[in-house]
């Protein structure tokens, strides 16, 4: 159902050879593939290289719904399902978006920049002894971490599993269906814990949020803790 000349045989997965720069691979990409390209790789799909192309998939949610995100199409959710609002569309995407943007208001995200500030200041100071360090794995990787520890006030037991992930979630290389589903299973007893004994965290703020006149619905809430981290991480 593709004119030949459209045909490009891309992974995603695969953007160039272990080891290359991920960006670098990319360019070379738009450089050499067509601005709009059917790739037969990961089940088959539709691929645009062209900026203001990529602006208008993202802009219509009639022809090119948020509900199929991930690849291959069967690693999305059923409609209706995955995280709130990333796997929604409009007007349901705005109703989930709002209480987000609320739980990470300006004020908020300011009153945390003291204890940012500190954070990075005494994790510095730890490093500066030994006169070296690797910064991705011992600084820049662990402070994302350690602020949504903070802001969702999440308990030890369900911090070192979360540790764990940070390095396969940022590999162009790993399944991120299989990621999402791992991550997504940690989280779970937190949420549930934060229903029962609502707090002052992030987590809770949205557990006393409403959409629609009604408290956010369990399945919602878990989507958006997950959706979340997976967005503090990256």
């Amino acid at each position: 159902h593709v004119p030949p000349e459209l045909v490009y045989d891309y992974d995603v997965f695969e953007p160039g050879p272990r080891g290359s720069d991920f960006f670098v691979e990319l360019y070379a990409l738009k450089q050499r593939a067509p601005a709009v390209f059917w790739t037969p790789c990961n089940g088959g799909h539709w691929y645009t290289t062209d900026s203001d192309l990529t602006e208008q998939v993202l802009g219509d949610s009639r022809r090119f719904s948020s509900q199929i995100l991930q690849l291959p199409r069967e690693n999305n959710p059923p409609p209706g399902m995955g995280f709130a609002p990333m796997f929604l569309d409009p007007p349901e995407h705005a109703k989930y978006r709002a209480p987000l943007l609320a739980a990470l208001s300006r004020r908020t995200v300011t009153d945390l920049i003291p204890k940012i500030r500190r954070l990075a200041i005494d994790m510095i100071e730890a490093l500066k002894p030994r006169g070296r360090c690797d910064f991705m794995t011992e600084f820049a990787f662990q402070m994302p971490v350690i602020t949504f520890f903070g802001l969702a006030d999440l308990p030890e037991k369900y911090q070192a599993g979360l540790r764990d992930y940070v390095h396969r979630i940022v590999d162009a290389h790993s399944d991120k269906a299989q990621l999402f589903a791992e991550v997504s299973a940690h989280l779970s007893p937190f949420v549930d814990d934060r229903i029962a004994n609502p707090g002052d965290d992030l987590i809770s703020f949205l557990v006393k949020s409403e959409v629609d006149g009604a408290p956010i619905s369990r399945e919602k809430l878990h989507g958006m803790a997950v959706l979340v981290l997976l967005a503090g991480l990256d």
